[in-house]
């Protein structure tokens, strides 16, 4: 910023004496743009103590996070600059405001504004960048540029996550209430409680209805067809650091599947040795219940019902193990969109129809492993209910 001769800039000369990046365009981007960061801290009178912790913050972006898309320092390799700022000489890619020490005006402030999308920053940023060569291309007066790595892997996992699945799901939720009638009896009674209108009425629950309405019996029943249906029967992660679970070593870049179909999830659970849990395992093992061995294996929606504390049943997820979706902040970012279809679809096929019982030769429950873990073949017999 050039106009920092005045200020003491103590936390920036302490953490960029002990902190380097690890290749000269990190160390460059660091340098440069740490020294105006902390510029702006002290001129805008942070405390010391913040001064350090957004400064060590801004090391770990532009170390870790930023500087792949910043691109190599300004003449590192003879190539042009990636960034080009408005409001500074030195080609950063982050525009500055700061506070004029003027006493005839008020402070001039200055901003740039760029089409950015609304998720940088986020878990999301991927997306947002298809939202900014949107906004870019209006302003610019030109075509979109489809054809990227960005949105072809948007599109393969929408095509792979997003359709087989749901419709996976759906074939193994008309098995279940084929097989299971009085489940089938007791879904159909909770909707037209829930949905008083549209009974009353004899309507169908509009999608509003049904996307507003708590149906915990709806809940339990989606929960326990993913459960014991394993739409999805495995979920993969890359390890992006070296791990020990339960004692096993487990190097960076490796790919773990974590099946959802085994242990505590349709067979009884394995003994764990305390001594080879981790601190997190320990912390967490109570998190969710474990089903009774007789229990296990059999299709149980109520389950995952439970009364609160007023006595109402509701709907609980934790009362054992199901991971359709995944957990954490890597779960499926469609988990809310798939949930909805789910309760429309079932509820509309529920309120609408009965399912009469199959034969035996065509009632059976094998399955196929392609994209997902599907039925063979789904026959129904659907009696209009009138």
């Amino acid at each position: 910023m050039g106009c920092d001769s005045k200020l003491q800039l103590k936390a920036w000369k302490t953490l960029s004496k002990y902190l380097h990046g690890s290749n000269e365009d990190q160390e460059y981007w660091w340098k440069l743009t740490g020294r105006h960061v902390a510029s702006l801290l002290e001129a805008a009178e942070y405390p010391l103590e913040k001064q350090y912790e957004c400064l060590f913050f801004h090391y770990r972006w532009t170390c870790f996070s930023k500087v792949p898309d910043m691109g190599p320092a300004p003449g590192s390799d003879g190539l042009p600059t990636k960034w080009k700022s408005l409001l500074s000489l030195d080609s950063t890619s982050i525009e500055y405001s700061w506070k004029w020490n003027t006493t005839i005006a008020e402070p001039d402030i200055r901003y740039v504004t760029e089409p950015i999308g609304q998720y940088p920053g986020t878990e999301l940023r991927d997306i947002g960048k298809l939202e900014s060569e949107a906004q870019m291309a209006r302003r610019d007066g030109r075509d979109i540029k489809i054809d990227t790595q960005v949105i072809r892997d948007e599109l393969f996992g929408f095509y792979m996550a997003g359709q087989e699945t749901t419709s996976t799901t759906l074939c193994w939720a008309m098995r279940y209430l084929t097989a299971n009638l009085n489940v089938q009896t007791k879904l159909r009674t909770a909707l037209r409680e829930a949905h008083v209108r549209a009974h009353r009425n004899g309507d169908l629950p509009s999608a509003q209805e049904i996307a507003q309405t708590d149906v915990p019996y709806l809940e339990a029943f989606i929960q326990e067809v993913h459960r014991v249906g394993n739409s999805v029967s495995s979920i993969v992660r890359v390890t992006t650091k070296d791990a020990v679970v339960l004692g096993h070593n487990i190097p960076e870049g490796t790919d773990v599947f974590m099946l959802t179909n085994g242990p505590n999830y349709k067979t009884p659970p394995l003994k764990i040795e305390e001594s080879i849990r981790s601190k997190t395992s320990r912390e967490t093992k109570d998190k969710f219940g474990v089903w009774d061995n007789w229990s296990i294996k059999r299709f149980i929606p109520e389950r995952w019902l439970i009364k609160n504390e007023e006595g109402r049943v509701v709907f609980n997820p934790v009362a054992g193990y199901t991971h359709p979706y995944g957990a954490g902040p890597r779960a499926c970012f469609g988990m809310k969109w798939a949930q909805l279809m789910l309760k429309s679809i079932i509820t509309i096929i529920v309120w609408s129809f009965e399912f009469a019982p199959l034969p035996p030769a065509i009632a059976d429950f094998k399955a196929i492993d392609v994209t997902t873990h599907r039925a063979e073949f789904t026959y129904l017999r659907p009696v209009p209910i009138h």
